[in-house]
């Protein structure tokens, strides 16, 4: 049975590059070529903070996949994703990193084509970002110009006092000098433009000036909660010298229902391929764990237990497979287990006097162990999951370890 298990989720791990190979992440979307033609169809979508060099493209769901540069097209879409448009931009080149400030204020730049992020249209500004290996950049640019221009926020060490850190507050100006210009400034107080550098601040104050009550939200869930049932199998096995650390010993499997709570936050929820999971789950676990010796003296060695367990999991889980109703994923990360151990016996049984009872090894409460995941999410609302918890030591002596591995399947529903 446990054999049977440890081939399942490995079927389940070998089969994700399969998924990985049949679909690329592509979505309904369209590409707006030099010539101003729109071209309807698929295009392939990136969990990326990077602003794209290119783009890949398909007429239809088995058409032939087609890529375009920077200089081959206006501006394309993914589905309601994502927008981006072809602009020449300078482009500032202060360092951000602290350690990597300059001493005094850096303002120098480069001029190029790139694929702007649409943030936020309007009738009379638009906000677009750029972020590439340096930095995030924010650009505005009012109806009627030919190019966005970037709201620049400079960060140095002051030349005269190396150990103070100066920030310069371009944008704000820019900022301010728009609403001036659209005679806002009598309905809004000077302090609203002491905000930080960050695209929700931006974004709210874009939306006054183009006369947006509210900002739209996205359709994207930020993140969402699960709960989950499924059966969880356990086997331990003695390491080191000792009686049952044997070839000969039968290690009996433990089968529980396993019951779980947890949260995933998306890295990108527009595109949920990457997502960060906190769980807490519940098991049982009960162990059997014989050897026949056959001398004539000991007949076999015994130690039986049981334990309710509960886990706190934190784990990355990416989908290689990311498609609209369909997402698989492989995952891992680290858990703290806590365990509650009752009718922990050790024993001798003797042909002659039967069982002899003997001080049982002390398990630990508290044990850290290593799982991996592999699973398949259905409609946003139903994922399948195998896992396996690399063998864990839950004793603590010097000649010999009790290890504990876990399988386990399961079914999870997802809900705001």
């Amino acid at each position: 049975m446990f054999k049977f298990i440890q081939r399942l989720f490995l079927l389940g791990v070998l089969i994700t590059p399969l998924f990985c190979s049949a679909q690329y992440n592509f979505f309904k979307g369209y590409v707006i070529t030099n010539a101003g033609d729109t071209l309807r169809g698929y295009v392939q979508g990136k969990e990326s903070n990077a602003n794209p060099t290119s783009v890949k493209f398909k007429p239809s769901v088995d058409g032939k996949v087609a890529q375009y540069s920077i200089k081959d097209l206006r501006a394309f879409s993914v589905a309601d994703k994502e927008k981006y448009e072809r602009y020449l931009v300078d482009i500032s080149l202060d360092k951000v990193a602290l350690d990597e400030l300059s001493v005094g204020v850096d303002t120098s730049f480069v001029q190029k084509e790139v694929f702007l992020k649409v943030l936020q249209t309007g009738e009379k500004v638009n906000l677009y970002q750029y972020e590439d290996d340096l930095k995030t950049r924010f650009y505005i640019k009012e109806n009627g110009t030919l190019a966005p221009v970037e709201l620049k926020r400079h960060l140095y060490l002051d030349p005269n006092n190396r150990s103070n850190l100066v920030e310069g507050f371009e944008f704000r100006g820019v900022l301010y000098n728009l609403f001036s210009k659209y005679d806002l400034l009598k309905s809004n107080d000077q302090s609203a433009f002491k905000i930080a550098y960050d695209e929700s601040a931006i974004s709210k104050l874009i939306a006054l000036i183009n006369e947006k009550e509210d900002l739209p939200k996205s359709p994207y869930a930020k993140y969402s909660f699960f709960v989950g049932i499924g059966l969880n199998s356990t086997k331990a096995n003695y390491e080191g010298t000792h009686y049952l650390a044997h070839a000969n010993t039968v290690h009996k499997l433990s089968l529980s229902p396993y019951l779980t709570v947890g949260i995933d936050v998306y890295a990108n929820p527009a595109y949920r391929r990457t997502l960060f999971r906190a769980q807490l789950g519940f098991f049982y676990d009960k162990q059997n764990i014989e050897r026949v010796v056959g001398d004539y003296s000991i007949n076999a060695v015994a130690h039986s237990y049981k334990r309710y367990n509960a886990d706190l999991t934190v784990q990355i889980l990416h989908n290689f497979y990311n498609g609209p109703k369909i997402k698989a994923y492989v995952g891992a990360g680290f858990s703290l287990n806590y365990a509650s151990t009752s009718a922990n016996k050790f024993e001798y049984r003797y042909l002659s006097i039967g069982a002899s009872p003997q001080p049982a090894p002390d398990l630990e409460k508290f044990y850290f162990s290593i799982p991996v995941k592999a699973g398949l999410f259905v409609n946003k609302k139903i994922e399948l999951n195998l896992s396996y918890h690399i063998p864990t030591a839950i004793t603590k002596y010097i000649s010999y370890s009790i290890k504990e591995q876990r399988f386990g399947a399961g079914v999870n529903y997802s809900f705001r």
